[in-house]
């Protein structure tokens, strides 16, 4: 096991994965999406009375990623994968700022602050459930 401060080289991460069982693999998998959901807030675009009120993916984070997929442009997809890499290699959320491409990580802070806005009550929130 790695020292969670150590940075680390796509090769090694390569090696750690193809040394895994595939249900750890599926598992690390989902958890990546998880987080990828959570980074974007897609709870708050999400039709699940539970994950708004938990303000976090509490169910299949598969499901949002894809179903908003295309609400989500490619500069904010890169800068969540660049900050997904980063914590993956050990940089610091700063680090992995500077080393995202440009123009993304601004990208991503307008969409977050979309999200937080007023306006951001009427988005697609027409197919909500209320469970």
């Amino acid at each position: 096991m790695m020292n969670e401060t150590e940075f680390v080289s796509e090769d090694t991460v390569a090696r750690e994965i193809a040394s895994l069982a595939p249900e750890d693999v599926t598992r690390i998998r989902k958890a990546a999406q998880r987080w990828r959901a959570q980074m974007l807030c897609l709870w708050k675009l999400c039709p699940k009375a539970a994950c708004r009120k938990a303000r976090a993916c509490s169910g299949d984070p598969d499901f949002c990623v894809e179903r908003f997929e295309l609400l989500v442009s490619d500069d904010v997809r890169t800068a969540v994968e660049s900050l997904h890499d980063g914590k993956l290699y050990g940089y610091s959320y700063d680090d992995a700022c500077v080393l995202a491409p440009p123009g993304s990580i601004e990208a991503y802070d307008v969409w977050l602050a979309n999200l937080f806005s007023q306006e951001a009550a009427s988005l697609p929130s027409q197919a909500r459930e209320t469970d």
